[in-house]
């Protein structure tokens, strides 16, 4: 018997990258046998060679997938900038911890209008810091 190539032609976004996967009945699993971005102008092509991990019942069962790589394309930001998730998280449970009995007592006072809009342009001040500070935005790049 022939080795048996797979092939797969088809339109994909230059922006994106299709993969030929083949399921290893061996593994259980979806193997990734080849990659490539999509084509700028005409189709994408790609192949593999598939060995007897792959054929069952002499049948290969065969995905194509189309991912956004974009998060690979993005220069890391800030090394120390929330490097460890669980600060990230403890700061937030520190915010409310401190913030929830206030508003609770705020709410009691004839201030309460003035503390919740004070409150709330804090908090939409640093979501937005935040915010920007994680989302790449194109600003002052020139292609």
């Amino acid at each position: 018997m022939d080795t048996p190539v797979l092939r797969w032609e088809g339109v994909i976004d230059p922006e994106c990258l299709a993969g030929l996967r083949a399921w290893n009945t061996r593994t259980r699993a979806w193997d990734l046998l080849t990659s490539a971005r999509g084509a700028a102008r005409g189709t994408t092509r790609l192949s593999a060679v598939v060995d007897d991990r792959y054929i069952d019942h002499q049948q290969v069962h065969v995905m194509v997938t189309g991912e956004d790589p974009f998060a690979d394309d993005i220069e890391p930001g800030a090394p120390d900038a929330f490097a460890d998730p669980a600060a990230g998280k403890a700061a937030q449970l520190v915010l409310i911890a401190v913030l929830f009995p206030l508003l609770t007592l705020a709410r009691r006072t004839p201030a309460a209008r003035w503390v919740a809009v004070t409150l709330t342009t804090v908090i939409v001040t640093i979501s937005l810091y935040w915010f920007l500070d994680r989302i790449p935005l194109p600003i002052g790049q020139s292609s």
